[in-house]
């Protein structure tokens, strides 16, 4: 795909930042595109490509078409990493990304919030897409999650106006200007898989709860803690250890079971 021919998911983000000035520079020919080759994240983002797509398709028991290039709408081009379909034929994006170990699903989906817009956008001008894509992340060498990512129209609507009007300074060859005052309208927090963080805060019974856990926990601990070592001082050969203020009975399972005296 011809990369100075439109705007692509990766291009998303960068006019959603307001990097228009050096994606214009590229855009226009002025400068060449930045060689990625010898950039590490990214290859190792395409060799895990085919790996983490198999992890999705696992997880979500679904079957996902890999490596598809929409047929391009106005300025909008898209190669995407997957795309899985309904029984209505409407398109779902899987978008796959390879992080360190000690982020997150939600930064991920933050950070790569304009680029999924980006492609669910194009696919519903091509009147194919659904209200959401897939986010299949792969974190440092051991874990993976795929995340559920709503359709954000007033976002997508925003997008969409940013990325025409950098595209007019394209086709005009003039050099943007104006897109300092762009204001951010990102949401601070993404639902994934219909869910999200909560700040109880300013629920009192909540905060009286969460204080009365943490005042007693260390009783609870402590308890849990002479509990185990009880019934390690029970002999293997000893049905009922006991005393004048507690009772420890064997039962047909040689599972142990503290009672107290009153309880035999």
């Amino acid at each position: 795909m011809d990369r100075t021919k439109g705007l692509g998911g990766s291009d998303a983000r960068r006019v959603w930042t307001g990097d228009w000035h050096n994606l214009w520079l590229e855009k226009t020919g002025k400068v060449e595109q930045k060689d990625l080759s010898d950039i590490i994240p990214v290859n190792i983002g395409i060799i895990t490509e085919q790996y983490n797509i198999e992890l999705a398709e696992k997880e979500l028991d679904i079957n996902i078409d890999r490596s598809i290039e929409l047929e391009q709408y106005k300025h909008m081009t898209s190669n995407v990493d997957g795309l899985t379909y309904d029984k209505d034929k409407n398109a779902t994006v899987i978008e796959c990304k390879h992080t360190h170990q000690d982020n997150d699903m939600m930064y991920v989906a933050q950070y790569y919030y304009a680029q999924l817009h980006h492609y669910m956008t194009h696919l519903k001008y091509l009147n194919m897409g659904t209200d959401h894509c897939y986010l299949s992340v792969i974190f440092g060498n051991n874990k993976h999650e795929t995340g559920l990512i709503d359709y954000d129209p007033e976002f997508a609507d925003e997008l969409l106006k940013r990325e025409s009007a950098f595209w007019k300074y394209v086709e005009t060859n003039k050099e943007p200007s104006g897109f300092d005052g762009l204001i951010d309208v990102s949401p601070k927090v993404i639902p994934i898989d219909g869910m999200t963080p909560r700040d109880m805060s300013d629920n009192s019974e909540f905060v009286d709860n969460a204080n009365t856990y943490l005042e007693t926990k260390s009783v609870v601990d402590t308890h849990n803690q002479a509990k185990a070592k009880l019934k390690s001082l029970v002999p293997d050969d000893c049905n009922h250890a006991y005393t004048g203020t507690i009772s420890i009975k064997r039962n047909k399972n040689n599972q142990l079971r503290i009672l107290g005296v009153n309880n035999d």
